[in-house]
C-alpha cells in the first residue's frame, strides 16, 4: 500500500529524491574542499609589509573603544588604525579623541550616504599601508596576532591579492545565539569553500583583506555605488578569482562579534545583506538558488507526504536521518576547526530551522522595501 501511495506520486517523489541528492552532495562537495587544507600558527612574513586597519564608525557607543584598543594591542610592526567617523550623533567618535597613539588617525567621512561605501572610501584613500585590513566598530580580534595571520597569508604567494577571513559570534545561552551561530558558520563554510575551490564569491567586512592596489584598479565600490550595502561581499564578487584569492581560518585571526539581542534585530541584520546577493554572478547566483530551493522543497515534500498518507512517514524519517547523517559527518572536521563543535547535538533542529528563516527572511525583506 505505502509502495503504491509513493509510486502513484511521481512527481512529488522526485522532489524529494533530487532534493535530497543536492543537498547531501553540496554539503559533501562544501567540506571536501577543506580537505588539506593546513590551519598553520600566524607567523611574520621577512618583508612585514604595512597594514593599513580600516573602520568604519556610526554612533557605536562604548563598543568601539573596546574594538579600538584591541586593534592597537596587535603585535604586528608595520601598521595603522583608520577610524572612520560617519556622521555619529553619540559621543563614540570624540571619546577617541583622548587616545595618544601615532598610529591611529581619526577621519570624518566625505559625504554622508546611506551605508558605509563613502565612509570607507575615504579610509582607504588615506592608507599608507600597501595591505588593507577590514572590521567592524563591534568586533574583537581573537589574539593579538590577527594582523600577523592576515598579512602573512596575504603575502604567502606574489599572485595572491585578498584573504577571506573569518567572523564568528560570541557564544552565549538560548536558541536565537544558536541559530545566528548557526547561520554564520554555514555561511563561512560556503564562501571559503567555494574559495579553495577557485570560485570566490563573497567575503564579510568584518574580517578581510586586500591590496590597496586591487581597490584601485577596480576603482573602488564604482561599480556598486548606487546600492546601499555590498561593500564587502560585492567587491570581493568582482575583484576576487581563483588564483588571487585565498583564506585565513586559523583561531587567532577570527574577528568576534556579538550576535544580535532579538529575531527582529537578527532578521533587519541579515536582509541588508540579502538584498545584495541578486548582484553576485550568475554562476554563483544558480548554485545558491538551487541550494537554498532545495531545502525548502525537501521539507515541503516530506510535509506534504506525511499529510496526504501518514502510513509512509517512516520513510520520510528514514531519508531525513540519511540527511542529517551525510550532513553531520561531513562536518564535523570544519565545525572543529571554526570552533562551533557545540553546535553539532543542535545541528538537525538547526538544520529544520534554515528553510524557514530562509523562507520568513525573503518576506521581510520585501516588505522592508516596500517601506515597512
Amino acid at each position: 500500500m505505502q509502495i503504491h501511495f509513493l509510486v502513484s506520486h511521481p512527481v512529488l517523489l522526485a522532489v524529494l529524491a533530487v532534493s535530497t541528492i543536492v543537498i547531501c552532495v553540496y554539503h559533501a562537495w562544501c567540506h571536501a574542499a577543506f580537505r588539506g587544507t593546513e590551519v598553520t600558527p600566524p607567523a611574520s612574513h621577512p618583508s612585514t609589509p604595512g597594514v593599513s586597519v580600516i573602520i568604519c564608525a556610526k554612533n557605536a557607543g562604548n563598543q568601539l573603544m573596546q574594538t579600538v584598543q584591541s586593534v592597537l594591542d596587535q603585535d604586528y610592526p608595520d601598521f595603522e588604525l583608520i577610524v572612520v567617523d560617519d556622521f555619529s550623533t553619540d559621543d563614540s567618535f570624540r571619546a577617541l579623541q583622548n587616545l595618544r597613539d601615532h598610529r591611529l588617525t581619526l577621519l570624518k567621512a566625505s559625504a554622508d550616504r546611506p551605508g558605509k561605501k563613502a565612509a570607507l572610501t575615504t579610509g582607504i584613500l588615506r592608507a599608507k599601508g600597501p595591505y588593507i585590513l577590514l572590521t567592524d566598530a563591534d568586533c574583537l580580534p581573537a589574539s593579538p596576532h590577527w594582523i600577523t595571520g592576515m598579512a602573512s597569508k596575504l603575502a604567502s604567494k606574489e599572485s595572491c591579492e585578498m584573504v577571506l577571513g573569518y567572523g564568528p559570534l560570541g557564544k552565549t545561552k538560548g536558541w536565537l545565539n544558536r541559530f545566528s551561530r548557526f547561520e554564520t558558520t554555514w555561511t563561512a563554510v560556503q564562501y571559503m569553500s567555494w574559495a579553495l575551490a577557485g570560485l570566490p564569491y563573497m567575503g564579510v567586512g568584518r574580517n578581510l583583506m586586500y591590496k590597496k592596489s586591487l581597490w584601485e584598479r577596480h576603482m573602488g565600490f564604482e561599480r556598486h555605488a548606487h546600492i546601499l550595502s555590498g561593500d564587502d561581499d560585492l567587491f570581493v564578487s568582482q575583484a576576487a578569482h581563483g588564483k588571487n584569492t585565498v583564506i585565513q581560518m586559523h583561531p587567532d585571526t577570527f574577528v568576534f562579534s556579538e550576535s544580535r539581542p532579538s529575531w527582529g534585530h537578527f532578521l533587519k541584520q541579515k536582509s541588508r545583506h540579502i538584498s545584495t546577493s541578486i548582484h553576485y554572478q550568475w554562476l554563483h547566483k544558480i548554485i545558491l538558488s538551487v541550494v537554498a530551493g532545495s531545502y525548502i522543497l525537501f521539507w515541503m515534500a516530506c510535509l506534504i507526504f506525511i499529510i496526504l498518507d501518514n502510513s509512509v512517514w517512516y520513510y520520510v524519517i528514514i531519508l531525513v536521518m540519511i540527511k542529517w547523517a551525510v550532513q553531520m559527518l561531513t562536518s564535523i572536521s570544519v565545525f572543529g576547526k571554526l570552533q562551533v563543535s557545540d553546535l553539532l547535538p543542535y545541528y538537525p533542529f538547526l538544520d529544520m530551522a534554515l528553510p524557514v528563516y530562509q523562507g520568513i527572511l525573503a518576506m521581510y525583506t520585501l516588505v522592508r522595501k516596500k517601506g515597512w
